[in-house]
């Protein structure tokens, strides 16, 4: 699994994917909202904060995670959470909106968010719902450096004919030389995502 995913997230796009707007389906929030103050997602968060930490150790992990370490080695900057048949999909897709509020809730706003065809597929069904956050604005007028939190965040739910396939969490940090503080390490953000602090 870890080469297949490799092969997909590093590999170059063969074509222009067709993007449109991600849109949630009506009543999608009310029925998130719900399924949020039932606290449903504790079946899953903090196993996987957990099995992540596993697969880092290279042990077996109860849950099907991979850390996604970028090209050039290093520590990971994402982690890729596989589904599995005992989340269900309405599950996973509430996931994949609280994976998104839950960055926003740690000073971030959606710079976009749309679907497309993965470029990259390996599978010519696969879909890629992708969500892009931004870190806000320093309030501090005139700090240097400029507090960048954990970079520039993207939040993706793969879909294969329709079925949820996984999700990716993956941190960009900017440039310090451009002006921008040191962006905490990947662990910290995937804790405040989906530590237990995060409960």
């Amino acid at each position: 699994m870890r080469q297949i995913l490799n092969r997909w997230w590093r590999r170059g796009p063969t074509a222009r994917p067709t993007w449109r707007p991600l849109r949630e389906a009506p009543g999608h929030w009310r029925q998130f909202v719900r399924w949020r103050a039932a606290r449903i997602y504790l079946n899953w968060t903090g196993p996987w904060f957990e099995a992540y930490h596993y697969r880092r150790a290279g042990l077996p992990a109860p849950w099907p995670v991979e850390p996604l370490a970028p090209p050039e080695g290093g520590p990971p900057r994402g982690v890729a959470l596989l589904y599995d048949a005992r989340i269900g999909p309405r599950n996973f897709g509430y996931l994949f909106t609280l994976l998104r509020e839950r960055v926003i809730a740690l000073g971030y706003r959606v710079a976009h968010a749309d679907q497309h065809p993965c470029p990259a597929a390996l599978h010519p069904a696969d879909v890629v719902e992708k969500v892009v956050l931004h870190p806000l604005p320093d309030p501090t007028h005139g700090a240097h450096p400029l507090d960048q939190r954990f970079g520039q965040v993207t939040v993706d739910l793969v879909r294969r004919d329709r079925q949820p396939l996984l999700l990716r969490l993956l941190a960009a940090p900017l440039p310090e030389t451009c002006g921008f503080s040191k962006a905490p390490p990947f662990d910290e953000l995937l804790r405040r995502v989906l530590g237990c602090d995060a409960q």
